[in-house]
């Protein structure tokens, strides 16, 4: 059995300690406080900063499924030419088919639009977000995509129905 002595153990978690704060990130605004102090349950940032931080290209990291980061440079895409809202046993699979200008349009996805509310309009409304192509066509034919997302029951909990919105239009339909 090795011995160690009271002085080094106490040596040794002094160290590890101070290891633990010099490479941590408390005083970051992201893990403040209302006050600007460090989080108390985050104090010395070991499970990371709240907000995503930019990567190398200065670009936010994307964020949880059906939500839509600040920064994010996608515009609204085409014309929704069909919506579908299919029952799962646990919610619905949102489907709609968006008819974009060109082939080459990427990341497109169906975003909740957070702003609005139950009481507004009864409509949970979901904008189609896409990348266009780098290099543009004017001779190029109009391509279909088929973008789809889950809808929790709850999720739809005050809602008559989903609107799904594009650049050109927007799509009514009710859970059947």
């Amino acid at each position: 059995m090795l011995v160690v002595p009271e002085f080094s153990r106490f040596s040794l978690v002094a160290v590890a300690v101070f290891a633990l704060v010099a490479c941590s990130d408390s005083g970051s605004e992201s893990d403040a406080g209302s006050d600007g102090s460090p989080s108390l349950a985050n104090a010395f940032g070991l499970f990371g900063s709240r907000d995503p931080q930019p990567d190398a290209n200065g670009s936010q990291p994307s964020a949880a499924a059906g939500s839509r980061p600040v920064q994010d440079e996608r515009l609204l895409a085409g014309q929704i030419t069909n919506v579908r809202l299919d029952r799962t046993p646990s919610g619905f699979i949102l489907l709609a088919t968006v008819q974009v200008p060109q082939a080459g349009f990427h990341s497109v996805e169906l975003v909740a639009d957070t702003r609005a509310t139950a009481s507004e309009d009864a409509m949970l409304t979901y904008l189609v977000y896409g990348s266009p192509p780098a290099r543009p066509d004017s001779s190029a034919s109009p391509v279909d995509i088929q973008v789809a997302t889950f809808i929790p029951k709850r999720r739809l909990d005050g809602y008559s129905g989903v609107r799904v919105a594009g650049r050109n239009n927007a799509v009514e339909v009710q859970p059947g």
